[in-house]
């Protein structure tokens, strides 16, 4: 993970030079408030959501505000989050106070010859001075910004080793007790396992990177359903709500009675129902301006096998795997369609074959 305090000192190393010698001290003192108020912007709101150009900006004169035409009416940072389809415009005035504009990334042209001029588009960074456009340097190229805390892309490699590592082999304990010792098929009600496991593994991983990180399970989303995790940063207004659905064959074995069947039609319907739970969550948490940057994860556990029977103590490789590369169709790719929704993570559990 970046330390911030470090990042910020190469940075100012690295731009100071140039800023300086356009605008003198004057030039270097407006640019440590550029990265102040980065820091601030992007604790309240996720680059990686908005899908035009922000551009912020602080003139080389307090006295001498810009005159962009009407402000939008926004009191708090995390109101930004509005604006994430459209270009906005950030000046940073007094005591880190700030106007906001709608207005197109052609603008900078008449900023740059007195102000110190910064933008953010399409994970990339830039700062403009008069003559220059000076590229931001990646520390790590899968960080949105390099001013931002890095959330939820570590919760994006937290879930993808846990898929990996953990879950792909039913490693843990927890797993391990909701299939039988040959991952042939699920026990009934095998979801809760499969939810402590989730939470098991992202709150030791993730709080040993970093201790502002909370991960709690079954969180009332003001829906008549909980989300089966929740991950949120204290120190942000930032936030991510995680579904969990299991698709496959569950038995009681002491009668062998089977209490879960999803599979085919089935499975397909179950994996949709979970894909709208997500973005109804989401749509749920727009109640207000003041809201937090909010992801939906979805994370589908796949026990899918060929020819199971009841009873059945073995597979066949060609049956175990039958399922390991069938990816499941979703009615509505909300992935696709919102900038708050990952792309469904289907998690194969792969079975133990004797041939």
């Amino acid at each position: 993970m970046i330390d911030l305090s470090i990042a910020k000192k190469y940075f100012k190393k690295s731009y100071l030079p140039d800023i300086e010698s356009e605008y003198g001290d004057r030039g270097g003192i407006c640019l440590r408030i550029v990265f102040d108020f980065l820091n601030k912007l992007y604790q309240e709101i996720e680059p990686s959501e908005f899908l035009k150009s922000i551009i912020v900006f602080k003139s080389l004169e307090d006295d001498k505000t810009k005159d962009l035409g009407i402000s939008e009416k926004v009191t708090h940072l995390a109101e930004i989050k509005r604006f994430q389809e459209k270009n906005i415009v950030i000046e940073i005035l007094e005591g880190y106070n700030f106007r906001v504009w709608v207005r197109e990334p052609d603008i900078i042209s008449e900023l740059n010859h007195d102000s110190i001029v910064y933008q953010y588009k399409n994970r990339s960074e830039h700062f403009f001075t008069k003559t220059k456009k000076i590229e931001v340097e990646k520390i790590d190229y899968d960080f949105p910004s390099m001013f931002a805390i890095p959330t939820f892309t570590v919760l994006d490699r937290a879930i993808s080793m846990y898929k990996v590592d953990n879950a792909r082999r039913a490693k843990c304990d927890h797993l391990k007790k909701c299939m039988d010792k040959n991952r042939i098929y699920f026990y009934p009600g095998p979801e809760n396992a499969m939810q402590v496991s989730l939470h098991s593994y992202l709150d030791n991983t993730l709080r040993f990177s970093d201790s502002n990180v909370k991960v709690t399970r079954e969180v009332n989303t003001g829906l008549s359903y909980p989300v089966d995790v929740k991950v949120f940063w204290i120190n942000s207004n930032k936030s991510a709500l995680i579904e969990i659905k299991w698709i496959g064959i569950s038995y009681r074995e002491k009668d062998w009675k089977r209490t879960g069947f999803y599979m085919g039609a089935s499975a397909t319907k179950r994996v949709n129902s979970g894909n709208k739970q997500i973005a109804q969550y989401l749509e749920n948490n727009k109640d207000s301006d003041y809201y937090p940057s909010t992801i939906g994860y979805y994370v589908i556990f796949d026990g899918r096998r060929h020819n199971v029977r009841k009873e059945m103590t073995e597979i066949k490789k060609e049956d175990g795997f039958f399922y390991e590369n069938a990816e499941l169709i979703f009615s509505t790719e909300y992935h696709k369609v919102r900038n708050d929704f990952r792309e469904p993570i289907r998690i194969f559990i792969e079975p133990i074959c004797l041939d």
